[in-house]
């Protein structure tokens, strides 16, 4: 165990919560259009904080700290591409 990968992965936290934050409001957002009273975003953010409490220790034990910080803020960019187009369904 490297204390590098311990920090990346620590620090992962941030670009993580993020991520399932901001997907979150989009599927939220795209899914009233759809549902009424719709927990699809709520749902989306319990999944996500599951998968990243599995993936931080996953990190560290499997030395992968810097490719799961890596990965967490490119998971930035796809969270705003699911906030756009949830803003431009529902616009439209």
């Amino acid at each position: 165990m490297r204390w590098t990968d311990v920090g990346y992965a620590a620090l992962s936290v941030v670009p993580l919560g993020i991520h399932f934050f901001v997907t979150g409001v989009g599927i939220d957002a795209a899914a009233e259009q759809y549902w009424n009273d719709s927990d699809a975003g709520i749902t989306f953010l319990f999944v996500g904080v599951v998968i990243a409490t599995a993936a931080i220790p996953g990190a560290i034990l499997l030395e992968l700290g810097a490719q799961l910080l890596v990965l967490s803020l490119l998971g930035i960019g796809v969270a705003l591409l699911t906030l756009a187009f949830a803003i431009v369904s529902v616009a439209s």
